[in-house]
């Protein structure tokens, strides 16, 4: 059992424990709590809940300007922080408090509860929603899940224990998913130059190989311009989107690279890239993570020649 005590200088005690740390999306997590205390003690309120929760926190540079004893402006930059939150699962554990062997270790009063005196185990489980989200930690964004109780005292520090565990998703074989099919993108410099990348399919798995191919094309040989390439590069990249009060960021959070050296012009050249342990795609209210395979012309002295396709890693 993974234990976490909560409580203090206070005379009652709350202790949370659960099975394991991680689950999968719709498996039964199972636990218990142990409340004890050394007298009676009156409360506002007793609180026990599970929860999963997204958070984005995102600090930006903004002007501001100050005057001087002589009215004189200067405009400078600070770093300001946005947050914000989305509750998107939440179970009400209280009911297990009845099922208990000591179901009168709280009693209900016109004026709040009464904590009484001793010691009791209460197990609970609940299950979780089937579409649960992965957990995560990102640069902006968070996905995290909780067990939580309280003892909501008046006048004095709340009694309270918590603690957090892992969720994996399940993705399950729906019909209305897109077609898991050959894709294309392409571009094309100033000069004349493009690209073609082409992969096999748009839906992997995690440890899955990619597979595909690009093809360099350079300006027909009776043209005057002519093009250096410096190198050619596959990176699988993985890019965070967060919003918090109505101020948004994106963030490339990952990015594994592929030099592909054996290319020749106007000839098809396969390359593979395996993907490792990533944190799949997501996107929920308030954040989102996306795949994206990106073949990269690195020419000297201009912009390079890019040529994107999204993926799915689920």
């Amino acid at each position: 059992m993974i234990k976490l005590f909560g409580g203090g200088n206070s005379k009652e005690n709350l202790e949370l424990a659960l099975d394991k740390t991680k689950y999968q999306a719709g498996e039964t997590v199972r636990g218990k709590l142990v409340m004890s205390a050394d007298k009676d003690i009156k409360a506002r309120s007793f609180h026990f809940i599970a929860e999963g929760k997204e958070k984005t926190k995102i600090i930006k540079s903004e002007p501001y300007t100050s005057s001087d004893s002589q009215g004189n402006s200067t405009q400078s930059y600070s770093n300001v922080t946005y947050t914000d939150s989305n509750l998107f699962f939440s179970t009400n554990l209280e009911y297990f408090l009845s099922q208990s062997s000591k179901p009168s270790i709280i009693t209900n009063t016109d004026n709040g509860i009464i904590l009484h005196k001793g010691s009791t185990e209460i197990p609970f489980e609940f299950p979780l929603p089937n579409n649960a989200l992965s957990s995560y930690s990102g640069r902006n964004a968070s996905i995290d899940y909780e067990v939580k109780a309280t003892i909501d005292k008046k006048l004095r520090s709340d009694t309270n224990a918590s603690t957090s565990f892992d969720v994996i998703s399940i993705t399950k074989e729906n019909n209305n998913y897109p077609t898991n099919s050959k894709i294309y993108s392409s571009n094309k410099s100033s000069k004349g130059l493009y690209i073609n990348l082409v992969m096999s399919k748009n839906i992997y798995k995690i440890e899955d190989t990619i597979e595909g191919t690009i093809f360099i094309g350079k300006p027909k040989p009776n043209s005057t311009t002519t093009t250096t390439i410096r190198s050619i590069k596959i990176k699988l990249i993985a890019t965070e989107y967060a919003t918090a009060s109505k101020r948004d960021e994106t963030s490339v959070i990952q990015s594994y690279d592929n030099e592909i050296t054996n290319w020749k012009e106007n000839e098809e050249t396969p390359f593979e890239i395996k993907i490792p342990e990533v944190n799949k795609r997501y996107r929920s209210k308030l954040s989102e993570l996306y795949w994206e395979i990106k073949a990269t012309v690195d020419i000297p002295l201009e912009k390079d020649l890019d040529a994107i396709s999204r993926i799915e890693i689920r």
